[in-house]
Parts: structure tokens; C-alpha cells; sequence
């Protein structure tokens, strides 16, 4: 493989597809060739660079869904500047966090995103800043003359060549996932790795230029931008951006799909648990049975039961898949090979699995312990809080990915459970020491054990038991503790359980035991 062969194939669908249908924004109604994207992207890149922004400098993106949004990723990369997306439903203090320690050198929102920018930027104002104009916000605010930047107006700069000077293993974009470690990590990606994965993923999938897509996920997530964004582009089929899921989105779920005759969706759990309960139209479900091509499910365990309810009720399989924010999409389940239950599908091309038990001893395919993973398409590294570097992931070496399962004999990869500390709720990884953090800055509390439950909707709820100071009492105090997570914690981090405790249960060497703390919540309901 030559250093460009993916710049190459990059540009060459743009070359090819000049004229198709790449991109279409439902809020709007606007839609986009692969030519005229390829111009907006351009512009894009024409803008950073009047401000500054040179090849490898970084740039944060806090922008709705939009295709202002996915011009800007195109942008950073024509240039070789390194994308920051900012995920807007984070709290102001973690997105003061992401600015302040990924070194941007220039953040673009919207009007929608402004408020969270003011509050984010209050203590780095130096911070250079650009407001972009969304097509969908143009109607909300026509009276506004603040100093502001259009796709629409902008030119081209006919002298500016793209992607010259950058590489497969140019950094692409850094993306911000939460962790044990409380505060949101940089996981640091290069054009090799997040390209080369959707190219991998396309083949075994067999996505083409037939496939169109629906975009429901946030697109500062990284399923907003490998699995929804560049995977549809790789495999020059086309993408219907509409806002990110909601519980209340989903009444009109159905609508952009049917509108513009989309045969490809990407689900989650919660997506699914959603539209089993909510949606009573038997218009989607017709809709699903005629139409729909491929289902993917991806970005957390999918229970069997929800699979099954899923494919009655629409007549359609849901193909789950495996994956992590630092390696990408690493199995899937295929229309053309037998799946098993419960499997995530088998390895993609170049893709190594083996497992390991407590004290590192790798142990032999079918046996059941802690995820070990060794891929091409694998991060560069986490990038440093505290010097900016990139802490180097060495691909040679085998990836811990704190979940435990195992490989059968036929390939097919099963996750049993995990080693990591994090709920998932939603899709969305929540860090159980964040929030045992902020509880403690509560006058009230003494202690503090958070644990994820099962949940029928999201999968799973932060529940929180709590040792409170001598004489206090729950009742009393609850209300309290709860506005204090709410003033610094993300919503989707704020506890919905709480009980209180005397003392937490420990095991003989005295550690706190989890699952007996998930249990005292289980038992009471």
C-alpha cells in the first residue's frame, strides 16, 4: 500500500460521484452533490485558513447537525488541520475542559451553540472564535447582524489545492470520549485508521453507491462520523442528515425515511427500545418490511429480547456490531454468513482477538476473559492533558479493552460483560468516578458507590448509594444532592436512584463490591 492510496480514493470519489446525490439535510430540504460538497468543503477549508489555522493545527467544531458540519470535517481534512468535535450536550465545564487541553487554536458554532461557547470560553477568551451560519437557523434569527460566516456567500479560492501536503497517517481529528478516569479523554485518529475502517467495513457489509443512508446520531460522536458520515461517502453511496435522536424524535422517525427513500439505518439499543414502544404507525413498519436493505446496531450491547421484538415487528434483522472509540468498528454480523445468537459477528479484515485472564495469561479461543485486541485500525494514541502530546499507542502491541468475552471456534466474537467502570445509557459512556466525584463535593455526603442498573429504555440508570453525614437522612436531602448534580454534571450523568446506606458492602480485602451495591437497588425494586 503506497502513503496516498487513501488521499487518492478520497479524491477519486469525489471525481467519480461528481454528480450524484451525496448529502441531503432534511431540516431543510437542501441537498448536495459530491461536486458541490466537494466546493463547500473547499470553502471550509478557505475559511480556516483566513484565520489562521495552518496544516496539523486544531480546530474544535461546536455545531448541530448540519451539512455546514460535515463541510467543516471535509474542510479540516483538505487542509490537514485536526477536527475537535464538540459534542453540545456535554456540560459547559467539560467542554471548557475539551478547549482548554486539545490546544485548538480556533472554535466555529452556530446560534444554536453560542450560549455553551460563552460559558465554555468565559475563562479563555483569547480564544479565537468564528460564528457560522446554519441553513436550518437562518429563519430563527433573520434579524441578527452579528459579525458571521455563510457556505452560501463565501468563494472559493481557486489557488488552494486539497489535501496537498497531507497523508494517510496525517492526524485527522481527536475525539473526546469519557473513561474511568472521570474527564474526557482525547482519543487521537489519523486518516489511515478512520478511512481505511469504513473502506473494511463497506466491503464485508457490500455498502455501495445503492446504499442511503439515515443520520440520526450526534455528529461530534464518533458513530456521526465513521459509521453515518464517512462510511456512506467511502462507499459513494449518499447520506440524509436530519437532527440527532431524541425520545421526542421519534414520533416522526419514519418521516425523512420515507420521504427520501432511505434503505440503510444505524440504531442503537435505546433507538430500538424507543420506536418499539412509542411507534404505533403501521406505516413505518410497511415501510421497513418493503424497503429497508440493512440494519445495523452498534454502540452497546443489544439484548436479545429487544432483537427479536425488533425483527417481528419490522421484518428485518438487525445486524449487530462491535466496536470502541479508540479502534473503531472491530466485528460485525453479515446478511451473507450464519449468525449466532448473541454474537457480534466476526473479525474485519486484519482484525486480531484473543483473550486474557486476571493475571495476563492469554487463554485459548472459546474461553471466556478480559478482550484483547490488536488492529490497523487502531488510534494513534490518547493525546496528553497536560502537554498536548500524543501519548503513542503502539500498534505491534495488544489492546486492553476492558470488556470480557470470547471467540468461538467459526470466528464469531461474543461479549459477555466488562471490566471498565462506565454505565452505558443510551449508547452514551458515563464515568461512574465523575459523578462519585461531584457527590462528594456535597456538603451532605460522606461517601458515595455509583453504579449503572437495567433500564428498558436506555439500558441502562446512574444509580447512586450514598453514606451521608452523621444525623442526616435522605429524605432531607435528596432534593438537594440532586441540584447539585445537575449544576455539574452532564443530564444524562445525574443519578435517578438513590439510597442510602450505613456502611457499603466490602469484600475480604476490603474493596467496596459493586455487585452487591447493584443488588441493594435491584432488591428494593
Amino acid at each position: 500500500m503506497t502513503q496516498t492510496t487513501i488521499i487518492n480514493h478520497i479524491l477519486s470519489t469525489f471525481e467519480a460521484n461528481h454528480d450524484r446525490v451525496f448529502l441531503i439535510e432534511q431540516m431543510t430540504n437542501r441537498e448536495w452533490s459530491y461536486g458541490l460538497f466537494y466546493d463547500w468543503s473547499k470553502k471550509a477549508a478557505t475559511l480556516l485558513k483566513k484565520q489562521g489555522v495552518n496544516k496539523g493545527d486544531h480546530v474544535a467544531i461546536l455545531l448541530a447537525n448540519s451539512a455546514e458540519f460535515a463541510a467543516m470535517y471535509f474542510g479540516c481534512l483538505f487542509l490537514g488541520a485536526v477536527a475537535v468535535p464538540v459534542n453540545q450536550a456535554l456540560h459547559p465545564e467539560d467542554i471548557q475542559y475539551i478547549l482548554e487541553h486539545s490546544r485548538v487554536k480556533l472554535v466555529v458554532f452556530s446560534r444554536c451553540t453560542r450560549p455553551l461557547v460563552l460559558q465554555a470560553t468565559e475563562k479563555i477568551a483569547s480564544l479565537r472564535q468564528v460564528l457560522i451560519v446554519l441553513g436550518q437557523e437562518t429563519s430563527f434569527h433573520p434579524e441578527d447582524e452579528e459579525e458571521s460566516w455563510s457556505y452560501d456567500h463565501a468563494d472559493n479560492d481557486n489557488n488552494f489545492i486539497p489535501l496537498q501536503g497531507v497523508t494517510d497517517d496525517s492526524t485527522l481529528l481527536i475525539l473526546f470520549t469519557s473513561g474511568t478516569t472521570g474527564r474526557p479523554k482525547g482519543v487521537v485518529h489519523s486518516v489511515r485508521s478512520e478511512f481505511s475502517n469504513a473502506i473494511a467495513f463497506n466491503e464485508v457489509m457490500q455498502f455501495g453507491p445503492e446504499n442511503r443512508f439515515l443520520h440520526i446520531w450526534p455528529m461530534a460522536y464518533s458513530t456521526g462520523y465513521l459509521n453515518t458520515l464517512i462510511s456512506p461517502f467511502m462507499a459513494a453511496g449518499s447520506v440524509v442528515l436530519s437532527c440527532a435522536f431524541t425520545a421526542q424524535t421519534i414520533l416522526a422517525f419514519w418521516n425523512p425515511v420515507r420521504e427520501y427513500n432511505v434503505n440503510t439505518v444505524w440504531l442503537s439499543p435505546t433507538m430500538i427500545a424507543a420506536l418499539l414502544r412509542l411507534d404505533r404507525d403501521q406505516v413505518g413498519i410497511n415501510y421497513c418490511r418493503n424497503h429497508i436493505k440493512t440494519v445495523c446496531v452498534g454502540t452497546a450491547p443489544l439484548a436479545l429480547k429487544l432483537k427479536q421484538d425488533f425483527e417481528k415487528k419490522y421484518g428485518i434483522e438487525c445486524l449487530e456490531s462491535y466496536g470502541l472509540s479508540e479502534l473503531l468498528i472491530i466485528s460485525t454480523n453479515l446478511i451473507s454468513k450464519t449468525r449466532r445468537i448473541n454474537s457480534v459477528g466476526g473479525l474485519l479484515e486484519g482484525v486480531e482477538f484473543t483473550t486474557s485472564d486476571e493475571n495476563g495469561n492469554v487463554l485459548l479461543t472459546g474461553q471466556e476473559g478480559e478482550i484483547l485486541i490488536r488492529t490497523p485500525y487502531a488510534m494513534l494514541g490518547y493525546q496528553n492533558a497536560e502537554t498536548g502530546a500524543i501519548d503513542i499507542n503502539n500498534p505491534s502491541e495488544w489492546f486492553q479493552t476492558g470488556d470480557i468475552g470470547y471467540i468461538d471456534l467459526e470466528g464469531n466474537v461474543f461479549i459477555t460483560g466488562r471490566k471498565k467502570d462506565i454505565i452505558i445509557r443510551g449508547g452514551q459512556n458515563i464515568s461512574t468516578r465523575s459523578i462519585h466525584d461531584c457527590l462528594l463535593l456535597h456538603q451532605s455526603v460522606e461517601d458515595s458507590v455509583v453504579v449503572g442498573i437495567p433500564h428498558d429504555f436506555y439500558g441502562e440508570e446512574v444509580a447512586t448509594a450514598i453514606k451521608l453525614k452523621t444525623g442526616l437522612f435522605l429524605e432531607d436531602e435528596q432534593s438537594s444532592i440532586l441540584e447539585h448534580c445537575r449544576k455539574h454534571l452532564a443530564q444524562s450523568a445525574v443519578p435517578s436512584k438513590f439510597i442510602q446506606v450505613d456502611e457499603f458492602p466490602m469484600g475480604s480485602t476490603g474493596k467496596i463490591l459493586n455487585n452487591e451495591v447493584r443488588k441493594l437497588f435491584l432488591n428494593k425494586t
